[in-house]
C-alpha cells in the first residue's frame, strides 16, 4: 500500500512539473516569435 502511495505522489509531482514546464515553453515560444516577428517587419 505504502509503495503505491509514493508512486501516486511522484506522478502527481511529475505531471505538476512537465505542466509547467509546457507553459514556460509556450511563454518562451511567444516571445520568441515575438522578438523575431519584430526583427523581420
Amino acid at each position: 500500500m505504502q509503495k503505491d502511495n509514493v508512486n501516486e505522489n511522484v506522478l502527481e509531482r511529475l505531471s505538476e512539473l512537465l505542466e509547467k514546464c509546457l507553459e514556460s515553453a509556450a511563454n518562451i515560444e511567444r516571445k520568441m516569435d515575438a522578438v523575431i516577428g519584430g526583427e523581420a517587419r
